[in-house]
């Protein structure tokens, strides 16, 4: 399972933890070992979260070609559209198959990519 995890400037270090531990947790303990977890975002890099950390190595936009699963855990705050760019990849990848999971404050985001059935 390759799970794509959405990051992005001033996202809280919860919002990036909940999912990485959760799904990273299977893969340590050897339940799952074909288990792959990736921070993605609009651009490749490193991100800054609110708390005002850095994060590295976070990859680019092309993982969610990767991903059999794509995890949104947060949206950008104040609440504001979403990107046409980032619209038309989740919508490609959610044509293909793959299941776009929205997190907390996500509702604004997912709404926008017109996947709610």
């Amino acid at each position: 399972m390759r799970i794509a995890v959405y990051a992005f400037d001033s996202i809280t270090m919860f919002h990036l933890a909940a999912p990485l531990m959760v799904f990273g947790e299977v893969g340590r303990l050897g339940l799952a070992p074909d288990w792959e977890t990736r921070l993605w975002s609009d651009r490749a890099g490193a991100v800054r979260t609110v708390e005002g950390y850095s994060v590295g190595d976070v990859a680019g936009p092309r993982t969610l070609d990767w991903a059999d699963i794509v995890i949104i855990p947060s949206w950008p705050l104040p609440l504001s559209p979403i990107s046409e760019s980032l619209r038309a990849k989740l919508c490609r990848a959610h044509a293909r198959g793959t299941p776009i999971v929205g997190l907390w404050a996500y509702s604004t985001g997912r709404s926008n990519t017109l996947l709610l059935n």
